[in-house]
Formats: structure tokens, C-alpha cells, sequence
């Protein structure tokens, strides 16, 4: 018979997060030794609560027999404990799974550094820019990136970390074969290529509220650290903190204004300790000697890896509005132009791990990068900086003066008489914008792509010509 039937049905017997998992595990040692147990066997198993013996007294494999033939028709990976590619991290903690259902691939989480990204549903635009730069960032050096798919900062972090073409994994609070909320079902679809989706909850079962709080504790056993980047009194990413803490495992927060309800919680958890993280390198540097091999913090000062960034899409805007109680917004013309396809992915077979390697580009190095490393990658980057795409003004975009031309009326600080060699024109825009005071999303409206603007960004910071204040804002130096 195949084991893989007597996991489902203890998982079944016990429910998920069960506490009294281990206890059985260490007294009859495997799956089917707690199935062939009888009465007597169980009631000597002391610490077992006798409530869950008559559950584990029912030995019919009808149901464990259903659910494995819908894996199967569904190309569901099933992943016991027992079994070698089950996330040696997950075995350390309190609760661990039974198993875990899954579709895509699974990582290498033993050998990769994983960070988990939450948040609150209720997100802000300034939570929604950061959480998606700093999953964004953490792809590109390298990092799993694990977060929970909901509304907010989840879905917004999922969807970082898929632009930058890096790894990421959804640990669901709902059955595998159904992904919770609808409108990721996009980000869903992808996981699915691009990196794995999780959940101890068989197809087919019955999405309930509990499920979500049970699920964090997954989300912070995968990884190393956790990172809230937006939160709030009542936040259920508190949860994943507090058992990412009670795992012995790293706990970041982003500070934020005080008189901001949704920076509420994450300010309380700096208060009483945890660290906080303004920038990517935070956290990296936390991991970078113990995974030096596969980390690549250099890749955050090479703007070709950032030609895919994009945070101005609104990852499900309008259903955080609905959260917060505020007005829907209409939709954008950018969403109005994404053409509706069938996104249901067809059934194929999940695989427990896939390798991905470095990039060729960027060989290892045993030393830090010194001074003269960097300056060729400051000329590469000059060299490197894509030319605009040709777009159309909005029509009530704000029309800020030529570089030449300073508005009328207004005194503004002059853009430095020494400017670097081989500015763009399009970059003395930029210059020209921000001394205007405009913000990162300003300049995006007057026909700047993000991703364009990132790399000017990043390029004029490099160079000494801006710097970057609190608010997502800029000034020239």
C-alpha cells in the first residue's frame, strides 16, 4: 500500500496544527505504526489527549483514498514528514505539518536564504511601494521570498519578487486547489511557474477563518527571518511575528509615521526589539557570510536587473479600498489595456525542488567589493540606461518646466552648474523634476516609466547628484 495514504488520513485524524502530532510520532515512529495502533496502544501514549483516540480508532482510507486520487488528477505534490524534501526548518517548530499539499516546485530552502514578507490587508501606498521594492530586491540577490497571497502586502510582495523573475512562495490559508482571494488567482497561475504554492489543506476543503492564523506558522518556519512592513494594532501579521519569534527565527519591521494606524504594530515590535529595516541591505547583511555562495547583494547597484520594476500597479487596490472602507476607485488605463485570457493553468506534476543557479554574469567572490570594483559598474550603469518608450501625456498630468526654464514665480534651488558627464536627457528631466519637489509617483504621471525612473534614480544617487529623503521624495545635492 502506499504510505503516502496513512499521512493523509493521520493528517485527516488530527486536523491541522495539531499539538499531539510529535507526541505520536515519537512513540510508534512512522505514519502507518500510528494506524495499526489499537486502543490500548493509544491510551499508553500518556501525553496523547484522549478526546482525539476515537478519531484515531476510525481506520477507513476511504477519504485519504479520494483526496489522493484528486491530487493526482490535479498534479498535486503531496510531502509528508517522512520525506527527505520536507523543509528541515518545519520539522523544528512547535506545530509542523503532517504533510504539506503543493503545486509548481519547491526551492531549495536548505541552501537558500528565505525570507518571509507580510503585512497588513489594509495596506497604504507608501506600504504597498515598500513592500513591493523590498521583495522586489530581495529576488533579485537571490532570496526565497514567502509570503501568504492575501490582500495587501502578501500579494503586493508575491508580485515583486515575481517581476524580478526571482523565487517565491505562497503558503495558503485555504485548500491547495483553491486559492484565496479570486482576484490573485494572476499571481496564483504564476507562483505555479515561477516558484510553489503551499498549503497543509487538501483540495476540495472548506476555506474557514481559523485557517488563516494557522497558516503564519508555516509561513514563519520556512525561513530564516520575517519581515512586517506594514501592520497595525490588530494586524494577523503580528501573528507570524510572534511565531517567528517563539521559532527562535530573526523578526524585522519597517518604522513608520506614528500617527499612522497601519505603522502601528510594526513601530511596537522595534519597540520591543525587533530590528528595524529601512533598505534591502538590512536584512541581507544579517545572512550574507553564511550564504555567501548564492547571495548576490551586488545585483542591487546593476540597473539591468531592475528593468522589469514596476510598483505603480494596483495588486488589488480596489478590494483594499473595500477594507479600509473607502470608496472603489475607478480603474486604471493601464489595467484597462491587460487583455482577459483563461488563466487556468492545465494539471501537470509538481516536482520537490528545482535548482536555480547564480547568474553567469556575476561569478563569487571571497572578498568584499572595494572602490575599484565599483567603478566600472557605475560606468556600465551609465552605459546601460534604456531609452524612454514614447508615451502619451495624461491629460491632467502636471506639466513641470524644462531644465532651462524655471517656473514662473518661483524661486526654486538651481540644478548643480557641474553636472556628471553622460547624462541622459532624460535624467536632466529628472533633475529638473525634482527640483520642482515632485515624488517618485508625480514624475510617473508626467510619461516616465517606473522602471525607467528607478534606473535614473538609482543612477543619480550613484553619481551624487540626489539624494533620497523619508516620504519617497528627493533632493539635489
Amino acid at each position: 500500500m502506499d504510505m503516502t495514504l496513512y499521512w493523509i488520513w493521520l493528517s485527516e485524524a488530527l486536523g491541522p496544527a495539531s499539538e499531539y502530532f510529535l507526541v505520536l510520532l515519537e512513540h510508534f515512529k512512522t505514519a502507518e505504526g500510528i494506524y495499526r495502533a489499537g486502543k490500548e496502544a493509544l491510551e499508553d501514549c500518556r501525553a496523547l489527549n484522549p478526546t482525539l483516540i476515537p478519531s484515531l480508532l476510525d481506520k477507513n482510507l476511504d477519504q485519504a483514498q479520494r483526496i489522493l486520487n484528486r491530487c493526482e488528477a490535479l498534479g498535486v505534490g503531496i510531502l509528508p514528514f517522512s520525506d527527505p524534501l520536507y523543509p528541515d526548518r518545519l520539522r523544528q517548530i512547535h506545530r509542523p505539518p503532517v504533510l504539506l499539499y503543493y503545486r509548481g516546485f519547491l526551492p531549495d530552502f536548505p541552501n537558500r536564504l528565505a525570507i518571509a514578507v507580510v503585512g497588513t490587508r489594509g495596506m497604504t501606498e507608501e506600504g504597498r511601494r515598500s513592500g513591493y521594492r523590498i521583495a522586489y530586491e530581495l529576488a533579485v540577490t537571490g532570496t526565497i521570498v514567502v509570503s501568504g497571497m492575501a490582500i495587501g502586502i502578501d500579494g503586493i510582495a508575491h508580485a515583486g519578487a515575481l517581476d524580478a523573475g526571482g523565487v517565491t512562495v505562497a503558503v495558503l490559508g485555504s485548500a491547495i486547489d483553491n486559492p484565496y482571494p479570486n482576484e490573485h488567482r494572476v499571481i496564483y497561475d504564476k507562483l505555479i511557474r515561477q516558484g510553489g504554492v503551499i498549503s497543509e489543506y487538501p483540495p476540495g476543503m472548506r476555506t474557514q477563518r481559523w485557517h488563516f492564523p494557522q497558516r503564519n506558522r508555516i509561513i514563519a518556519g520556512l525561513c530564516q527571518g520575517t519581515l512586517i512592513v506594514e501592520a497595525g494594532a490588530g494586524s494577523g501579521a503580528l501573528i507570524t511575528a510572534k511565531e517567528a519569534l517563539a521559532q527562535g527565527r530573526n523578526v524585522f519591521a519597517m518604522p513608520g509615521d506614528a500617527a499612522n494606524p497601519a505603522r502601528v504594530g510594526t513601530n511596537n515590535l522595534i519597540k520591543a526589539g525587533a530590528t528595524a529595516v529601512t533598505e534591502t541591505a538590512d536584512i541581507l547583511k544579517i545572512y550574507q557570510s553564511l550564504y555567501s555562495p548564492v547571495l548576490r547583494p551586488e545585483n542591487l547597484n546593476n540597473p539591468a536587473y531592475f528593468t522589469a520594476y514596476d510598483d505603480t500597479l494596483k495588486y488589488g487596490q480596489q478590494r483594499v479600498q473595500e477594507y479600509r472602507g473607502e470608496e472603489p476607485a475607478a480603474a486604471t488605463a493601464r489595467s484597462a489595456q491587460i487583455p482577459t485570457v483563461d488563466l487556468t493553468p492545465p494539471p501537470q506534476k509538481s516536482h520537490p525542488r528545482r535548482e536555480r543557479t547564480a547568474p553567469k554574469t556575476q561569478p563569487l567572490r571571497e572578498i568584499p567589493y572595494t572602490a575599484e570594483d565599483t567603478a566600472p559598474m557605475m560606468e556600465s550603469a551609465a552605459q546601460h540606461v534604456p531609452e524612454p518608450a514614447p508615451t502619451e501625456q495624461p491629460q491632467n498630468a502636471p506639466k513641470p518646466a524644462k531644465p532651462s526654464e524655471p517656473a514662473a514665480g518661483k524661486q526654486e534651488d538651481p540644478i548643480p552648474q557641474k553636472l556628471p558627464d553622460g547624462l541622459t536627457e532624460e535624467q536632466i528631466f529628472v533633475l529638473s523634476m525634482i527640483r520642482q519637489g515632485m515624488s517618485f509617483d508625480e514624475m510617473c504621471k508626467c510619461g516616465i516609466k517606473a522602471a525607467h525612473l528607478l534606473v535614473d534614480i538609482t543612477y543619480l544617487e550613484l553619481v551624487g547628484c540626489i539624494r533620497t529623503l523619508p516620504g519617497g521624495r528627493y533632493e539635489l545635492i
